[in-house]
């Protein structure tokens, strides 16, 4: 019995023995597995961290950035440097603010940023013609503005551009002191007044913090109204007086017939990247520099996300919006430079529209004119671009929405939303129904919305700075030598056209490339050689068939 008693006991104990490792190894395991779990995340975590292995480049120029400056550049130094020259570029494809889309896969193409060059920009036609490209000219424009509910047109052979001006301040803006004489502030009284304020009254441009005061100081209420009504772009907006001033002295008397590339603006950049290419160029899509550093040694290390590039030169096509990822010692270097701060990016929308048919020729306003555009600041989409060119009239497209001021943040997020997003239509049917008050705009086939966060660039209201003085620091931005800045930003004077990138470009290739440019006296400047005279200094390779990312 007491055997028994002594089995049974063992047993008990063995039993509660058994049942306290069976417990202690399962809280073990989970403890274990827990922890190699853990160390799984924390090394894929760790793993992350660690660099990424590069591949190493060495190049004699590296071109950072495929927009048209850098685009120019390529193919300017292609033949001379071969496949010593790389460009890389952050984004997947080229032309940067030269976007031109396309209503389907493969189909003609329409710009959802740059459209045209001017018959002032005679270097900019050199150039096309060099490349082979075709334009096709529009020799007789007109403009329709809506102010204040009326309609009023302007340009045309039959319409003086002032007598309608001086007509529409008379009927829309009395209070304007706008009437009769020549002597009247018309838009182009405006414009002359301002083009001569520094010689006859330079006390005022420091007198007052930023360009929408200055103007109101001159012109008066009404008078900035009128100036607003008849500008298609916001001008009166806070920025520096002397940099607008130089940018208004430089637009005056530079238009011309306009010319629309066949095949858009793109043309320019997939000719040139091909030339450049067929002449050695290495391009590099989809790798942004992330880091710029000079060594001791006076070369330049360019790190994007995948390579590191060694160059004995740089060229910088980055605007200043692009250089808020970049760091390195020759970065910081440039955005601690007061002209670079000086320097402010000014964003636009646009949406391009393909219809059916092309309605707006119905309607009274058109009138049988060669309406090529409608200003409505009293709607958001503020800007109509008709295309009357024959490779653009073909495809029932218009610019349907061109804004850089007061509807931006609707736009934006009206666009962000989705092209297919009924309320972007629903907001574009409105606006046009309110211009064109006598058809029924109908529903478009496709529509296209762009947001350019840098579409074109003034300065700050506090810059002192004038627009040469920005262009001329950015050829040599920095203490390191062989490292220069181009592109539109840096040419402030042409803002918002493909010259001012093309010119800022050609002039760092005369200062530091040996390159000739036989007319090129003052880049900021919008014109220079006659049509008929060498521009360029490059023989053209023969193009051989490449496939590039279309813009």
């Amino acid at each position: 019995m007491v055997q028994l008693q002594k089995e049974a006991l063992r047993f008990k104990a063995a039993t509660v023995f058994f049942v306290l490792f069976v417990v202690i190894f399962l809280a073990t395991s989970v403890a274990l597995l827990a922890y190699l779990v853990i160390e799984q995340i924390e090394g894929a975590s760790t793993s992350l961290k660690e660099p990424i292995s590069k591949q190493h480049i060495t190049c004699d120029v590296l071109i950072i950035g495929s927009g048209f400056a850098g685009s120019f550049a390529a193919y300017q130094l292609a033949p001379q440097v071969k496949d010593k020259l790389c460009l890389i570029e952050k984004s997947d494809r080229d032309g940067g603010r030269i976007y031109d889309v396309s209503e389907y896969p493969g189909g003609p193409v329409f710009g959802a940023g740059a459209l045209r060059v001017t018959g002032k920009q005679t270097t900019m036609l050199a150039l096309a013609k060099e490349l082979g490209m075709t334009l096709q000219t529009v020799e007789d424009e007109q403009e329709l503005l809506k102010v204040r509910g009326r309609h009023y047109y302007r340009g045309g052979p039959t319409l003086l551009e002032g007598e309608a001006a001086r007509g529409m301040c008379r009927d829309v803006f009395p209070s304007a002191n706008c009437s009769n004489d020549s002597s009247a502030p018309t838009d182009e009284r405006m414009f002359s007044i301002l083009s001569r304020l520094r010689e006859e009254r330079p006390h005022l441009i420091d007198a007052h913090p930023d360009f929408p005061t200055l103007l109101h100081s001159l012109f008066g209420d009404e008078g900035v109204a009128f100036f607003e009504a008849n500008s298609y772009h916001s001008l009166v907006s806070s920025i520096s007086n002397q940099a607008a001033l130089d940018f208004i002295e430089s637009e005056e008397g530079t238009f011309g017939a306009l010319s629309y590339p066949l095949g858009g603006m793109s043309q320019y950049i997939i000719r040139m990247l091909e030339r450049a290419i067929t002449d050695g160029l290495r391009l590099f899509r989809s790798e942004p520099a992330v880091s710029i550093e000079s060594r001791a040694d006076g070369t330049f290390v360019v790190e994007t996300t995948t390579l590191s590039i060694t160059a004995d030169r740089v060229l910088c096509a980055v605007d200043p919006l692009g250089f808020a990822g970049i760091s390195g010692n020759v970065a910081e270097r440039v955005k601690a430079s007061p002209e670079f701060q000086a320097i402010l990016p000014k964003t636009s929308i646009t949406v391009a529209a393909w219809w059916d048919a092309r309605w707006w020729e119905q309607s009274v306003l058109h009138r049988n004119r060669n309406l090529t555009r409608i200003t409505s600041h009293g709607n958001c989409f503020n800007g109509m671009e008709v295309a009357v060119f024959p490779y653009g009239r073909d495809q029932n497209v218009t610019r349907v929405v061109y804004d850089d001021g007061a509807c931006l943040d609707t736009w934006r997020l009206l666009i962000n939303a989705g092209a297919s997003s009924e309320k972007l239509t629903n907001e574009v049917l409105r606006s046009l129904q309110q211009v064109f008050h006598d058809v029924k705009v109908p529903r478009p086939r496709s529509l296209i919305g762009y947001v350019h966060e840098n579409a074109w660039h003034f300065q700050h209201p506090k810059s002192k700075k004038s627009n040469k003085e920005i262009l001329n620091w950015s050829m040599r931005p920095t203490s390191y030598d062989h490292f220069s800045l181009i592109g539109e930003a840096y040419n402030l004077n042409l803002s918002g056209w493909a010259d001012a990138a093309l010119k800022s470009t050609m002039a760092v290739m005369m200062k530091y490339y040996n390159v000739t440019y036989p007319c090129l006296n003052e880049p900021s400047s919008p014109a220079y050689c006659p049509l008929g005279s060498s521009q360029f200094s490059r023989k053209p390779a023969e193009p051989r068939q490449i496939r590039l990312r279309l813009p």
